[in-house]
């Protein structure tokens, strides 16, 4: 590759990651608006954005007046009683908590740092994405997914959040649907290596958010299911595949429990805050509250009516609408985007006569079918395995439960509309070398 075309991939790479930052610093497209307390849709991230703000800045706070480790150890993230969100936020709370103990800035001017620097580390890994479908699936793929996540509100208001750390959280999918490749191409880069990249990324993910993320822990079989459908590997090698890496990441996150388990006993000399990680864990699924802290969801509540509020939550928007014709909300809910793997997976069922395209990438956009449906399965994990904090947290559990099935759904469309369109093209292109060709002269018979 020649210098001029590395330094315009260099500036486009640049400016995809600036427009991200932008976007989840400033809302630049007005998704909604999360000032208007009058509008219901945008208030529940407004809250919920409120929330953790507060808990931000009680932690900082008492930090800067009792000391680097006054809120919970190195890892941990106790409650207080007497406020609920006074509280430390985790091995990533513990690194802000440091910079701004030995920082000579207010607080606000520090919160506007680190609310930057969480913004470019999602844009970042959002633009690798991005560059890595361009490679893979064409510039219509890589373009539709760009302007499909900016008018995500899922992402546009949690994309700067201190507090949830949103980059980690899609990191395990990013990192398995980009690495995973390089196994297959029989590199350097080896299945045990692949298996310890994941694993430290689930880890760190669960010593910073203790929310037991099924879904994330399943994401990371993306990559072995598309890459050996994609290479037409046999069903027993890429079962194996995936059960490994979905079991490594299972340890990943027992182990970072686990570990913050025994910081916390360490550093309270108490067996009961040790231990509410574990009662958390059952508490927020199906189980019963006998502990001050209830996450529990009402028996007499179904999983399924929790489940049928999230698919009429949004997730893409139609830009500049909310604030210029206040009263009327046009967006795109959780149950269409549900829907719309239907058509978008029966694409690549198309006859190849009629579509040449389709069949030409055929056993690409079945594989890209399967690692969709598998992100499908891995979210609902999420909503069945869940139910107390699901009750609890719709307007955060709800960020959650999109990973890692909307980016691959928008990858699975660009490439669907990128085909459909090209197949046009050619029809269009034939038809006018059909019109454009000489009408040949009948040529009489000699009579005998």
């Amino acid at each position: 590759m020649n210098w001029p075309k590395r330094i315009v991939q260099a500036l486009v790479f640049a400016a995809i990651v600036w427009l991200f930052a932008a976007n989840f610093m400033c809302n630049l497209f007005e998704l909604g608006d999360p000032y208007n307390p009058q509008q219901w849709r945008p208030r529940v991230f407004e809250v919920f954005q409120m929330d953790v703000q507060t808990a931000i800045n009680n932690t900082l706070i008492k930090i800067k007046k009792d000391g680097l480790h006054s809120t919970g150890g190195f890892l941990y993230g106790y409650p207080n009683p007497g406020d609920t969100y006074d509280r430390a936020f985790a091995l990533h709370g513990k690194v802000f908590s440091f910079f701004y103990y030995h920082s000579t800035s207010d607080l606000n001017t520090f919160l506007r740092h680190g609310y930057w620097a969480m913004s470019l580390c999602l844009a970042t890994i959002l633009t690798i994405l991005a560059f890595f479908v361009k490679k893979h699936f064409g510039w219509g793929a890589a373009v539709t997914l760009v302007i499909i996540l900016n008018l995500s509100d899922w992402l546009v208001f949690i994309g700067r959040n201190m507090y949830e750390v949103y980059f980690l959280r899609l990191l395990p999918f990013v990192l398995s649907f980009i690495l995973f490749q390089f196994v297959i191409k029989g590199t350097r880069f080896r299945f045990y290596h692949f298996l310890i990249v994941v694993g430290l990324a689930n880890l760190t993910l669960s010593l910073c958010c203790n929310e037991f993320v099924t879904n994330i822990v399943l994401s990371v079989g993306v990559g072995p299911i598309f890459y050996g459908i994609l290479n037409r590997q046999p069903f027993k090698r890429v079962a194996y595949w995936t059960f490994l890496s979905v079991l490594v990441a299972m340890m990943a996150v027992a182990v970072g429990v686990v570990a913050t388990a025994i910081q916390g006993y360490l550093f309270y000399n108490n067996s009961d805050k040790a231990l509410i990680v574990f009662q958390a864990i059952y508490n927020r699924s199906f189980g019963s509250s006998d502990t001050i802290h209830d996450w529990t969801a009402p028996k007499e509540i179904s999983i399924f009516q929790i489940f049928e509020q999230y698919l009429t939550l949004p997730v893409a928007s139609i830009p500049f609408y909310q604030n210029r014709f206040p009263g009327y909300h046009i967006f795109l809910t959780l149950f269409a985007f549900v829907f719309a793997l239907l058509p978008c997976s029966m694409v690549c069922l198309l006859d190849g006569r009629i579509f040449p395209r389709i069949e030409k990438e055929r056993q690409k956009m079945l594989a890209l079918t399967a690692a969709t449906l598998w992100g499908l399965a891995a979210s609902l994990s999420w909503a069945f395995l869940m139910k107390g904090f699901m009750w609890h947290h719709i307007h955060m559990a709800a960020l959650t439960f999109y990973i890692p099935y909307l980016p691959m759904l928008y990858i699975l469309l660009g490439k669907n509309l990128s085909l459909i369109s090209l197949q046009c093209k050619d029809w269009m292109e034939a038809r006018q070398r059909l019109i454009a060709a000489p009408t040949p002269t009948p040529t009489k018979q000699k009579r005998r």
